[in-house]
């Protein structure tokens, strides 16, 4: 097939051999399988035309029609075209994504020499412009990276490269950052080659107030004495019941008492002014005994029903219950009298 004239360059012609034409695409489409021949035929013409373009320093005009057809057909000359007219409209981070799709192609049919020639150009295009494109590092301050949403001319940045150098087109920039109400906006002029940081400093957020601690209740005022009324008469009435257990044993003890002193009056072993014979000893032991145990029990006996009458009458919860306690001890017997 011959191509027409305007295709061949002859300062192009020594980069990539016998005057290859921006695109073999009658030949090199088949490789790829899925266009049809109208469409080969089409990309066919949106190749000339967008090489046309280039030309004629229409390099907008030229990269529509260059991609369109890329994006039919995807062979080597026809994606160094495209990147070279995206570099001349100062696309350079998209023209360096083309280079390398250019790389990663494999011709498999058609002018396979020329289509590694134009991969080889592109390469070599490729290094030289990866040196010119410049970077920016932004940095986010006083809030989280995963906090912060931030945009570059309006396209938003992933949280996770923030703070890596990123490739970026030469010229201005718009780069904004958003921290919940917070909006922060730097406006950036990128040269050639150049590396610049971007720092969005925010406010920190104001920390979450602390939840007051709950106050601990307290009891109303007359709980307490009525619990307390409650223990006292509680003790109260065991202290009684000790008090007339000791003083019951004291009275039994003490019958027990009297009427063995009786049978050692009657003993004959036992003189009113001389003692008691050894015979009389085991008697007069006994009686030595329960006369301990009775005085001791009425000593306890008393004490502990004096206590429980006292606890009663002041605990103050008879008042309350409409109820008059009073304890009476006395000689062999203790008791409470009162009015419910």
């Amino acid at each position: 097939m011959i191509f027409p004239k305007y295709l061949c360059f002859p300062r192009r012609v020594q980069l990539v051999g016998a005057c290859v034409t921006a695109f073999s695409l009658v030949y090199a489409a088949a490789a790829w399988g899925a266009p049809n021949d109208a469409d080969r035929a089409t990309a066919r013409q949106l190749g000339y035309q967008g090489v046309e373009a280039y030309q004629a320093n229409e390099f907008e005009a030229a990269e529509d029609k260059l991609r369109r057809a890329f994006d039919v057909v995807k062979v080597p000359t026809l994606g160094l075209w495209l990147a070279r007219a995206l570099t001349k409209n100062g696309r350079w981070v998209e023209a360096a994504e083309v280079y390398r799709e250019v790389a990663r192609l494999e011709p498999t049919e058609g002018k396979i020499e020329a289509q590694r020639e134009a991969q080889r150009v592109a390469a070599s295009e490729l290094d030289a412009l990866a040196r010119r494109i410049p970077e920016l590092v932004i940095a986010v301050e006083g809030a989280a990276s995963s906090e912060v949403v931030v945009e570059i001319d309006g396209v938003r940045v992933p949280a996770a490269v923030l703070g890596a150098a990123r490739p970026t087109n030469p010229g201005r920039h718009s780069v904004q950052g958003k921290f919940g109400k917070q909006v922060v906006e730097q406006t950036v002029e990128l040269a050639e080659g150049q590396k610049r940081p971007v720092k969005l400093v925010f406010k920190p957020a104001p920390a979450p107030p602390v939840p007051p601690k709950p106050r601990t209740r307290v009891a109303p005022s007359d709980t307490e004495p009525a619990s307390n009324a409650g223990t006292l008469r509680t003790v109260g009435w065991a202290a009684l019941g000790v008090g007339a257990a000791g003083l019951v044993t004291g009275g039994v003890t003490g019958l027990l008492m009297l009427k063995q002193a009786n049978d050692l009056e009657d003993n004959p072993y036992c003189q009113q002014d001389h003692g008691c014979e050894p015979p009389a000893h085991g008697e007069v032991d006994s009686y030595n005994r329960l006369r301990t145990i009775s005085s001791a029990s009425f000593i306890v006996g008393g004490a502990a029903a004096a206590l429980g009458a006292t606890l009663l009458l002041t605990s103050g919860g008879n008042e309350d219950e409409g109820h008059a306690v009073s304890a009476t001890v006395g000689f062999g017997h203790v008791g409470v009298r009162g009015s419910f």
